[in-house]
């Protein structure tokens, strides 16, 4: 484990890190010192907020994307990433120190010279170091310059001091009426982390950090990134009737692809809702999956892992009240909501918990993901919350869907075809499309692949509460088979792209690969 308490340790550890690392360390600790402007801002806060926020904000919006999306490209992006990594290596070393000295000044304030300021400024100090060594060792632990970008900013308890810090200056800007919101939600959604903060958009995040005219005063740009997020996040009018126009029947659009594991060990597709088992049927499912998830919470609870973690133990104890005492009265969007932040949490526990803590956390983690996405209710909230599905996801959803012919270790045979249906009719074209219907196929497209995805993390899980639980050879055999293909499936770059930019429906992916490996021992 690296030790950083000052620039001499943080800048010999960055000597061995490539650029992107050190960009995003930089980027992390310059936004954890930010709300610490808040006690100079107060002199004049409507030309301060133009001079020395506006600019923070802007400064730091650049490396945060690139470290975000690194294998994005293009004209105007190559050159945001070019900037940002040239001053790379500095700023990691002036953003530290920064959020050192801002935090430790804030703490202190005007008895900086007396015995509490010495103490209050000491303690900060080094709670704004502790978070560059936490950062430091998450990457040393095997995270990548992206997947730390998509953590929560704090991965502990926020100081009450940091709060009031950041309540001031936001309440301040609001104040202003120049559409400071642009900034102060985007700097909540850094806080909160990506598998938690407002869906990803690259292409709104794009335009945000090439908004011209840096000079300009925050009431103009404030505005211009306004409209930008109405225009990607609100959805577009409705077109008015033309009456002159002809209505049109659009084509049908293929189905979800729904799995099942078949007695030959392989995902089979099951028939669409309703052909099967029927209505009654499924509830009686619904309700079984309940009954199983509650007892593994019940047993995850028993641990206690949130004892020396109140971040963890929080989530956990709203988790268990929407969760609830009976199938009939449990809350499903609560859990989805709060189901967000025991992800975010299960991704980083090995810095807080034991070996055998952590695994069971991440195992946790994963088996929540498909648990909620069973239900038709989450799955219409983060529909109707996401809007529609940003082109990335889809393309990365087109692009899973076309190699189901190449596993054939797992996927069997009839799944193919309804993939391929389903990847040609989202592929690119040069022909029209109604936008209803290709809203609805793009969706259907995301979540076939989510059910294929969740099918063979089941498949595993499943596996191993039967014969590779038993002991025998055979069983141990079929259990590292099922958990090595699962792994194949989950850690095709198609799939982290994925949950880069729809967190709600497959945050729970990179729990779900920790948790594998830890059970085959990798």
């Amino acid at each position: 484990m690296v030790s950083i308490e000052n620039e001499d340790d943080l800048e010999a550890w960055l000597k061995d890190q490539p650029d992107a690392v050190a960009r995003e360390i930089a980027t992390r600790a310059a936004l954890s010192a930010l709300p610490y402007l808040a006690s100079y801002v107060a002199g004049d806060p409507k030309t301060r907020a133009t001079a020395i926020v506006l600019p923070c904000f802007r400064a730091m919006a650049p490396p945060w994307f690139v470290g975000t999306w690194p294998n994005l490209g293009g004209g105007d992006l190559d050159a945001a990433r070019d900037a940002a990594r040239d001053a790379a290596r500095d700023a990691a070393r002036d953003a530290a120190r920064a959020a050192a000295r801002a935090a430790a000044w804030a703490a202190a304030g005007d008895a900086a010279r007396d015995a509490a300021g010495d103490a209050a400024w000491a303690a900060a100090r080094a709670a704004a170091w502790a978070r560059v060594q936490m950062d430091a060792n998450s990457i040393d632990a095997g995270y990548s310059a992206s997947d730390l970008a998509n953590e929560p900013l704090m991965r502990t308890r926020r100081s009450k001091r940091f709060d009031a810090a950041w309540s001031k200056l936001k309440d301040m800007l609001l104040g202003l009426d120049e559409d400071w919101h642009v900034w102060t939600d985007w700097y909540e959604d850094r806080l909160a982390g990506s598998a938690v903060g407002r869906r990803l958009i690259p292409e709104l995040e794009l335009d945000r950090i090439l908004v011209p005219n840096f000079d300009a005063p925050a009431a103009e740009v404030n505005a211009t990134i306004a409209a930008l997020e109405r225009k990607y996040r609100e959805p577009a009018p409705e077109p008015s009737p033309d009456p002159d126009t002809p209505t049109t029947i659009p084509d049908q659009t293929p189905a979800v692809i729904e799995v099942t594991l078949g007695d030959d060990g392989l995902l089979h597709r099951t028939p669409p809702r309703g052909l099967g088992e029927g209505n009654a049927g499924r509830e009686e499912v619904l309700r079984q999956a309940w009954q199983a998830h509650r007892a593994h919470l019940d047993a995850l609870m028993a641990l206690d892992p949130g004892r020396n973690w109140p971040a963890l133990q929080i989530a956990l104890a709203a988790y268990d009240q929407a969760m609830g005492t009976a199938y009939d009265s449990f809350r499903v969007i609560e859990l989805g909501v709060h189901g967000l932040r025991i992800i975010s949490l299960a991704a980083p526990s090995d810095e807080f918990l034991m070996a055998d803590g952590a695994a069971e956390l991440q195992s946790f983690a994963m088996a929540h993901g498909l648990h909620i996405n069973q239900f038709d209710k989450w799955r219409d909230y983060v529909a109707k919350g996401s809007g529609k599905p940003p082109p990335g996801a889809v393309r990365a959803a087109e692009s899973f869907l076309r190699q189901t012919p190449d596993h054939p270790e797992i996927i069997a045979e009839d799944i193919t075809p309804a993939a391929m249906m389903i990847a040609e009719a989202v592929a690119p074209t040069n022909q029209p499309i109604a936008n209803e219907t290709e809203s609805t196929v793009e969706a259907e497209a995301i979540n076939s692949t989510g059910n294929i995805l969740a099918g063979a993390a089941a498949a595993y899980l499943k596996d191993l509460a039967g014969g590779a639980r038993s002991g025998s050879i055979k069983g141990v055999e079929a259990g590292t088979k099922l958990g090595t293909q699962a792994l194949i499936l989950l850690g095709l770059k198609e799939v982290s792209e994925l949950a880069g930019f729809l967190p709600e429906q497959f945050g729970w992916i990179k729990p779900a690969i920790a948790a594998i490996r830890a059970k085959l021992g990798l």
